[in-house]
């Protein structure tokens, strides 16, 4: 039992570990993206038309969202049929979210489903794919992209794993409008979902 805990204990400190590391990284490649996205123009270049979403736009995009949540929990299922490790899947970390203030869950949830979709889709999406379409396709800058996207989420391999599926997504709805307000919403709704159903308990 003490051993078992001790154990638990060191997956969970080092699962902490790798989310600051990832949050520190995260952070000097969106300055450097913006410096660079500045420099080159590509950040004055990006489209930004939320008039241009309507209800098709968002059924469609809702549907792929869907489908790659539900590629997320089949993949997450298969790893936990060999190991339940925080390295794996991501453990509850979160279990003193109930010590938060309701307005400190509330500014959460603003700069999570509006702040971080806003600066990760300009980022990863608007930029990125923006200065990779200079030397590669298309197809090729979106994966790349998404890529950069799901190793800058690390606490897990599932983790991992579920953010370059979902940068596939959001990458394929800003190439095909030409329009970042889709992903925007859709990284938003997604967002918003998880921080309810984690710090709110609702969901």
């Amino acid at each position: 039992g003490a051993l078992f805990t001790e154990y638990t204990d060191l997956f969970i400190e080092s699962e902490l570990i790798s989310r600051k590391v990832a949050y520190i990284l995260g952070i000097i490649v969106v300055c450097i993206l913006i410096y660079v996205g500045i420099k080159k123009g590509i950040l004055s270049k990006i489209r930004m038309d939320f008039d241009e979403i309507n209800l098709d736009t968002m059924f469609k995009a809702t549907f792929l969202c869907l489908l790659c949540t539900i590629l997320g929990v089949i993949f997450t299922i298969f790893l936990l049929s060999f190991s339940d490790s925080a390295w794996v899947v991501s453990s509850n970390i979160n279990s003193d979210n109930g010590a938060l203030s309701l307005s400190e869950k509330i500014v959460f949830l603003i700069a999570t489903a509006i702040g971080a979709p806003v600066v990760e889709e300009l980022v990863f999406r608007g930029v990125l794919i923006g200065i990779l379409r200079k030397y590669t396709n298309v197809r090729t800058s979106i994966i790349i992209s998404a890529v950069i996207f799901g190793i800058l989420h690390f606490t897990s391999i599932s983790v991992i794993f579920n953010a370059i599926v979902m940068g596939l997504a959001f990458g394929h709805m800003y190439v095909k409008k030409d329009n970042l307000a889709l992903s925007i919403t859709m990284h938003a709704i997604l967002n918003c979902a998880v921080v309810m159903k984690s710090y709110f308990g609702l969901l």
